[in-house]
Formats: structure tokens, C-alpha cells, sequence
């Protein structure tokens, strides 16, 4: 303990005058050499003045350049020597000191940064995450107002040997590192990607699915998560002028408010500048043999045996490549075509990955018994509804990628036959094809279901379950507009609940949970015959549920059902709008503490006449009763 409070008090006194203790200083370094000399005879054993000595000379070490030039390569090799034999606390005691160096510039970023992906090998998980925290935290750092291409570079190749590491976790830790600067925007370049490549293509199952998930979500995560830790540390603009209005107002909390807001629209310069300058490119799109890695996914998928969903997110990727850059693998069709069941697990996905996988340059015959077997297995009259519904929405994604798959049309022809089914969703989803059946080729449907050439080829007017239902829907928010009490500040939230348990009874249960807002009649981006370049579970699982509108679009409903009615209420007794009112209709309308007093001590009962009258219609009724 003694010892501890010396070198605190004498931490102290350096950092006010450092030359004047000079000697000091020397003094404890020779004390550490004295002690690694015997710590390096039994580096597994925990000493405390090691520790303590390690974490003084750290912290001074930028006031004693000199004198402290060696210091860092002494840990460094120390720790490469036994990073696998040092006691834990140790190891983290010195990476810790060597992070606290590093960020005082003492220290060059390539030898740690590679010093620390090897302790990625060492059965510390706190060391792990502190050492991860760090290297993305300096990479990311180091290009902030440039690039460094030649350490990036270094580096890269460096991780490109981590990701061949027999340790696993290991390789983990370095892939995460790659991933996590290619979402801050940090490396975006074709080099990360292809490194990347390589870890799908890895035995090991965890970095596998590490890789590929990075595929299948890197560009939407890109919108929500990009510079992250930046819109965490730094609060809204409203939310730091809200915190000041609450404070007593003086001249430091105003300067501390003005900083604040610089602060704020620094970060928001630097987020528009970069989403402008940077060309956000598809991570699919940067891989250099798409045709190669599809293969050799699919080879590995047919050969090993992984967990299921695994093996969905390889499909998945499979068929991103095979949709995105229009690749030939006509063995991907039969294999995926065993799965497409109605009770198979998640074949929402498995549909959504059929139609992924079809483009222009497929052969029909490669296509045509996948879309037999949809329609053997889904569209038909002895399943639910909403699995029909699928069925015809997988179908119509298909044709809108791959129109050579129509064939002679005997298949178009059984699923248009479903446009006047008795269920809402079905029958959306069977005019929805019908619409892409007419805008690509009309000659493959029946005579009546071509429409008028040379008209906008609308099938709305054939389809009066449909416009049935749309008329009950706009009743139903018209009865919701005119219910609306003439106070609208009392009602507002009292609509809003009216609203949700309506939108709850409309869309009743729903099977596919991953259903996105379309348009109330069912129809898709692809009704006009050009394909989306990926294709989402909404797409596929779209069984028509009422899409839930946000508070402005209920507002406006309400507003134009009030337009051109009387209010509604309770009326006025007055005849004459001018008119005074009795001190009674006052107290009505007063706050409720202001009258509360008075309430509580008021000693006034009913006058006599009142009392005349109660008991006169008292008497009458017991006299009513007693005949």
C-alpha cells in the first residue's frame, strides 16, 4: 500500500515538474528492471510491483521520451514471447499500458495492431474485447482525415493470414474486425471484400456464418449503422437545448450549450460529406469471381452437413450472387426445389430464394417444373388461404424475372384463375399476376382476361368483391372522422387507439411476420415487368394486411371528415351565441384547482323552493305506489 501511494503522490508531482524529478524517475525504473529480471524467471506468477511499476511508467512516459524510448519494445516482446503463459492479469496490465502509449503516439500502429491480433489466440475474453475495442477504434481513427494506404494495406494482408489461423477464435475475432470497419465506412474497397470471400469458403462453421451473414446484411445495416458511436456520444440538438432550458441561465452554461450545438453540426457535416464524396457500392458487387464462389458455396453446401440455418443463409447468398450478377448453376434449381412444401420451416425464405435465383438468362426448363411444383404444392384450393396467396406472389416474382418461363401459358391461365377468389388476399395476389401476365405477354391468357388494347389495363372494375371491400374500409375511417368530439385535444389519443384496434381487427393473425407496408390492393414494384434487383420476404409473404398508417395520415382522415358537417356535442342552451352565461356554466369551465377549495368547504344546500319541489314529487310517487 505504501508503495502504491509513493508512486501515485510522485505521478503527481512529475506531471507538475518533470525535470525536477528526473532522478526519481530514474530511480523507479531501475526498480523495474530489477523486478522483470525476476519476473521474466517465472513469467506465469502474478507480481504486484510489475504491475504497479508498469502503469507509473506508462503514464509518464510521454514527459521522458528519451529515457522511455526502449520501454514499449521491451513489453512488446515481452508479450510475444509469453502472451500464452503470463498471468491474465498481468497481460491485461500490460496491453492496457501499451494502448495508453499508442495513444500518446510513443508507439507505431502497425507493430501493435499486429501484436494484437496474435493475442486474439489467448483464453481471455475481456482481453479480446479490450484489444477489439481498440483496433477499430485506431483504424478508424488513423483514416479519419486521411487515408493511410500503406498501412492499410500492411494491415490487410496481415488479417488475410489471421483468417488462415488455426486458432478459431482467432480468425473470429480478426473477420469481426474487417466487418466492423467495412460498416463505419472505414475499409470499403474490393480488397476487403474478397478477403472476406475467402472466410465463406472456411471449414470452420463460425467463421463461415460470420462471412456470410455479412453478405446478406451489410448494406442494410449500412443505412441504420453507419458512423454508430457517433450518434451515440453525441445527443440530438433538441435534447441538449430542452436540458438548458431547465438550468438556472448563466454565461458558462451558455458557452457550454454553444459548444455543444458546434459539436453537433460537426458531426452532421461530416456524416453529409462522407455519404457524398464515398460511392456506397454493393459489398456483392465488389467480388471478383461471383460465378467461382457460387459454385464452390454449393459444392460445400451438397458435401457437409450444417445446422439449417446456416445452410438458409447460404441459399440465400447463393441466390443474391446468382440473381445480382445473372450466373448460370442449374443444379441450384432441383436442389431447392425438394424444400418448397407448405410445412417445410421458414419456406417463406426458401420461395424468396427461388425467386432470387431466376433472371433472363435462365433456361425455361430449368424454371418450369420448379414453378409446377409451387403450384402442386401451394396453389391449390385444399390449403389455407394465406399459403395460396404466397404461392401466387413466389409465382409472380418468378415471371418477373424469367417472363420465358410463361411458356405456352397453362400455367398463368390456372393462377389468374384465382383473381375472383373469395378471400381478399388470394384474390389481390391472382389480379396482381394478371396485371404482370398483361404487361409482358397478354397472348398466353384466356380472351376475356386480355383486356381493351390500347386502354390502361386495369382489372379493378372486374372485381367487385374488392371494391366492396375498399368501400366498407373508407366507411369505416369516414364513422371514425365524424365520432371525433368537438374538443380535439381531449379525443386525440382516444382516435388513436380506435385506429390501432381497427387496424388489429382488419389484418387479424398474421402467419408471416416479416410482411412490409404495400399498397392496400396488393400490388408490387414488379407488376409493370421490371424486376427489383433483390427480392425481400415482403415480396413473397405480402397475404394483403391493411398497412398500419402512422399518426399524420390518421389526422388527415379525421380533418376531412369533419369538413362540410355541423360539430357534433352537446348543444348550447343559449339562443343568442352573444349571450352572458350564469355564474354556474363558469365554474364548469374554470381549473379544477382553482375550485376545488371552494368545493370542499361549501356549506350552501338547496334552497326552499328546490326542497318544495323534491318533496312534492316524493309524495306523488309514494302515493302512486300505494294504490
Amino acid at each position: 500500500m505504501a508503495t502504491t501511494l509513493q508512486l501515485t503522490d510522485l505521478l503527481r508531482l512529475i506531471r507538475r515538474d518533470p525535470e525536477g524529478y528526473l532522478e526519481e524517475f530514474k530511480r523507479q525504473y531501475a526498480h523495474f528492471d530489477s523486478h522483470m529480471a525476476v519476473f521474466e524467471a517465472n513469467p506465469s506468477q502474478f507480481s504486484k510491483p510489475v504491475v504497479e511499476l508498469v502503469m507509473f511508467l506508462s503514464q509518464v512516459s510521454h514527459l521522458y521520451k528519451s529515457e522511455m524510448s526502449e520501454f514499449p519494445q521491451r513489453l512488446i516482446s515481452l508479450l510475444r514471447s509469453h502472451y500464452s503463459t503470463l498471468h491474465s492479469e498481468i497481460r491485461i496490465t500490460l496491453c492496457r499500458s501499451l494502448i495508453l502509449m499508442r495513444n500518446k503516439n510513443l508507439l507505431a500502429a502497425q507493430d501493435l495492431l499486429e501484436l494484437f491480433f496474435v493475442l486474439f489466440r489467448c483464453q481471455d475474453k475481456l482481453l479480446r474485447k479490450l484489444l477489439y475495442q481498440h483496433i477499430v477504434s485506431d483504424i478508424k481513427n488513423m483514416n479519419a482525415k486521411h487515408r493511410n494506404n500503406t498501412l492499410n494495406r500492411n494491415l490487410q494482408n496481415f488479417m488475410f493470414s489471421m483468417l488462415k489461423d488455426s486458432h478459431a477464435i482467432a480468425a473470429k475475432m480478426s473477420l469481426e474486425v474487417m466487418v466492423e470497419l467495412y460498416k463505419k465506412q472505414v475499409w470499403r474497397d474490393t480488397k476487403t471484400v474478397n478477403v472476406i470471400v475467402t472466410a465463406c469458403l472456411s471449414p470452420v462453421a463460425k467463421l463461415m456464418a460470420t462471412a456470410v451473414r455479412f453478405f446478406l446484411g451489410a448494406d442494410a445495416e449500412n443505412s441504420d449503422d453507419e458512423d454508430s458511436s457517433d450518434e451515440e456520444d453525441t445527443p440530438s440538438a433538441r435534447k441538449v437545448v430542452l436540458a438548458s432550458g431547465v438550468n438556472k441561465k448563466t454565461i458558462k452554461r451558455r458557452r457550454k450549450l454553444e459548444k455543444q450545438l458546434a459539436k453537433i453540426n460537426k458531426v452532421k457535416k461530416r456524416k453529409k460529406k462522407g455519404s457524398e464524396g464515398v460511392p456506397n457500392f454493393s459489398a456483392l458487387h465488389l467480388i471478383h469471381d461471383p460465378q467461382e464462389l457460387a459454385e464452390r458455396l454449393f459444392k460445400k453446401l451438397e458435401s457437409e452437413n450444417h445446422p439449417f440455418e446456416l445452410r438458409l443463409n447460404v441459399l440465400t447468398l447463393i441466390g443474391r450472387l446468382i440473381g445480382v450478377h445473372q450466373l448460370l448453376l442449374l443444379n441450384f434449381y432441383p436442389y431447392i426445389q425438394r424444400f418448397l412444401k407448405p410445412q417445410q420451416k421458414d419456406v417463406t425464405r426458401l420461395l424468396m430464394i427461388a425467386a432470387q435465383a431466376t433472371h433472363e438468362a435462365v433456361p425455361s426448363d430449368a424454371v418450369e417444373p420448379m414453378l409446377r411444383t409451387v403450384a402442386d404444392n401451394f396453389v391449390t384450393e385444399r390449403n389455407a388461404n394465406e399459403v395460396i396467396a404466397v404461392g401466387l406472389n413466389a409465382a409472380r416474382e418468378i415471371y418477373t424475372r424469367c417472363p420465358l418461363a410463361m411458356g405456352d401459358g397453362t400455367l398463368v391461365r390456372e393462377f389468374v384463375e384465382f383473381k375472383s377468389h373469395r378471400d381478399r388476399g388470394v384474390s389481390t395476389a391472382g389480379r396482381s399476376l394478371l396485371q404482370l401476365a398483361r404487361a409482358l405477354d397478354a397472348n398466353v391468357l384466356n380472351r376475356k382476361d386480355r383486356g381493351k388494347p390500347g386502354v390502361d389495363r386495369d382489372v379493378a372494375d372486374s372485381d367487385d368483391d374488392a371494391e366492396c371491400g375498399m368501400e366498407e374500409d373508407v366507411d369505416k375511417e369516414d364513422d371514425d372522422a365524424e365520432c371525433e368530439m368537438e374538443d380535439d385535444d381531449e379525443h386525440e389519443e382516444g382516435d388513436e387507439e380506435e385506429d390501432e384496434d381497427e387496424d388489429k381487427e382488419d389484418g387479424e393473425e398474421d402467419m408471416f411476420p416479416d410482411v412490409g407496408e404495400d399498397d392496400e390492393d396488393g400490388d408490387s414494384d414488379s407488376d409493370d415487368g421490371q424486376p427489383k434487383e433483390i427480392v425481400t420476404l415482403a415480396d413473397i409473404a405480402m397475404v394483403n394486411v391493411r398497412r398500419r398508417r402512422n399518426r399524420e395520415e390518421r389526422m388527415a382522415t379525421v380533418i376531412a371528415g369533419r369538413e362540410g358537417r355541423q360539430k357534433f356535442g352537446a348543444r348550447s342552451p343559449k339562443m343568442n351565441p352573444h349571450a352572458s352565461t350564469t355564474h354556474k356554466e363558469k365554474q364548469k369551465k374554470k381549473n379544477f384547482m382553482m375550485m376545488r377549495q371552494k368545493r370542499r368547504f361549501d356549506r350552501s344546500t338547496r334552497s326552499f323552493r328546490d326542497k318544495q319541489i323534491a318533496m312534492r314529487k316524493a309524495m306523488v310517487k309514494n302515493k302512486k305506489g300505494t294504490k
